[in-house]
């Protein structure tokens, strides 16, 4: 599971500026200021999102990191159980999703709202799926 490019905003505000509030206002430039705070909750509960910023910032002192031979790590793909963990926030409504909305001038709006019941039902899909996946694994 890939960074979307908001997250790739985010991390990259994050890393060089050190500024949740700018990172989020950067990644979704059209939001409502009420949503700023729900904005940085979505994105820190993405434990993928904090590797990037882990990874990032270890990065930038590198050469630092080098007279102690310390490994620099390549962030790592979530797991199935961290996918798991963020399908049940979705599915306990503790995870908003994002949508775009019209504003009254016609342009497009991001917007944070609790999950609808398609999604929950796609996010309890997504988990059967995921389990069944890892039964098979293992059986294999």
């Amino acid at each position: 599971m890939a960074l979307t490019s908001q997250e790739a905003i985010y991390v990259k505000e994050v890393i060089l500026h050190g500024n949740k509030l700018r990172a989020v206002r950067k990644s979704f430039p059209l939001i409502k200021e009420a949503q700023l705070q729900d904005a940085i909750i979505y994105m820190e509960q993405n434990p993928l999102v904090a590797r990037h910023i882990e990874a990032g910032i270890l990065y930038i002192y590198k050469d630092l990191l080098k007279r102690s031979k310390k490994i620099i790590p390549e962030p790592q793909p979530l797991t199935t159980e961290e996918q798991r963990q963020l399908l049940q926030l979705v599915i306990a409504g503790e995870r908003k999703v994002l949508h775009q909305e019209k504003t009254e001038h016609g342009l497009l709006q991001t917007v944070l709202v609790p999950p609808n019941y398609q999604e929950v039902e796609e996010a309890k899909w997504l988990i059967k799926t995921i389990s069944r996946m890892s039964k098979d694994d293992l059986a294999a």
